[in-house]
């Protein structure tokens, strides 16, 4: 599990790897950082991933949401040598930036707009708000692949059934 430990060790960012981390992140232009995933749930095994999720400025052009994630992926797979997936918040469905904020660990903040709360709220909102659509498309889902589960199975009935002439 990656967490912040001065000693340092195997499997842990260290003090002075975190610092890195954040001037990388100022560099790319992040305002907010979160480690999410297996790393930061404590079940990540050695071959695992480092998921990061940041929150890229309001002002900055959708259009340049995946130039900045490939940089991003690139400086930090160099840096943590591992596989590096990084998800850019300010574009990810609202159920995982619920669960970056609710089991993710913040590891950068810009310090003059301090986001993290606001996000925070905005992204428990937001999943809150569409709690209700999510469960409909479910239903809805899970209606169609029983009616198509029912076709496949009468259809495999009528091939099976013997003429009767």
């Amino acid at each position: 599990m990656f967490e912040v430990n001065p000693a340092g060790g195997a499997g842990v960012i260290t003090a002075p790897q975190l610092e890195t981390l954040k001037e990388i992140f100022v560099r790319h232009g992040v305002v907010l950082a979160y480690l999410f995933g297996s790393q930061a749930e404590g079940t990540a095994r050695a071959e695992s991933d480092v998921d990061i999720a940041v929150l890229l400025p309001g002002t900055m052009p959708p259009s340049h949401y995946f130039d900045v994630r490939l940089a991003l992926t690139n400086t930090l797979m160099d840096f943590l040598g591992k596989n590096v997936d990084v998800a850019v918040l300010n574009e990810v469905r609202a159920s995982l930036a619920f669960d970056v904020v609710k089991h993710g660990q913040l590891l950068y903040e810009d310090p003059l707009t301090l986001p993290a709360i606001d996000f925070a709220v905005a992204a428990r909102s937001y999943y809150f708000d569409t709690e209700k659509f999510r469960r409909l498309a479910q239903t809805s889902l899970a209606e169609e692949i029983g009616r198509y589960k029912l076709q496949q199975a009468e259809s495999l009935v009528l091939r099976e059934k013997p003429n009767d002439d």
